[in-house]
């Protein structure tokens, strides 16, 4: 922790993480220590340490996944992995979670995924798509609510822009 609260540096506290959750060897220390890596390499700009991250979070899902095959949050994880870290054929990763999308259409954590995969993709209708499905499932979903609203003013749409941006006040 003195690598995050003291010098505040992300690779040392984010390895030293990785290296107790494989000592470890649970199912929980090792999706987290996936999720701080894959957290990070979403927004990482310097291209050896995102694919280094990457590698990082898909060798720790794995072993997660030994454990539980069944853990969904840990598929979509390391679909994610694949689809934002460089590492694989973006395809993979989302094969992984439309499978869990799937199994069970309700599951707003591959919905969101696919939502943000289809963004980045710029495949906007399908993104619109799976926002709108998590709205339908949570309501108070503020990321999808916003995504939404984001996304239609993007696309020129004003007048929807505008009714979401408008539900969304009152969850902020």
């Amino acid at each position: 922790k003195f690598w995050a609260d003291t010098v505040k540096v992300f690779a040392p506290f984010a390895w030293y993480t990785a290296e107790a959750a494989r000592l470890e060897n649970s199912e929980k220390s090792l999706t987290f220590a996936a999720r701080l890596f894959l957290d990070n390499l979403v927004e990482e700009n310097d291209s050896q340490l995102k694919q280094w991250e990457a590698f990082q979070a898909k060798e720790l899902f794995e072993r997660s996944l030994k454990l539980n095959p069944y853990n969904d949050s840990s598929k979509i994880g390391l679909g994610e992995v694949y689809i934002y870290g460089g590492i694989a054929m973006p395809m993979e990763g989302i094969k992984l979670i439309k499978e869990v999308a799937t199994k069970d259409s309700t599951n707003i954590y591959a919905q969101m995924s696919l939502g943000r995969a289809s963004l980045a993709s710029g495949q906007t209708e399908k993104a619109i798509e799976h926002f709108k499905k998590v709205v339908s499932l949570q309501s108070d979903n503020i990321e999808a609510v916003f995504r939404i609203a984001e996304t239609a003013e993007q696309m020129g749409n004003k007048k929807e822009a505008v009714e979401w941006y408008t539900k969304l006040l009152p969850l902020i």
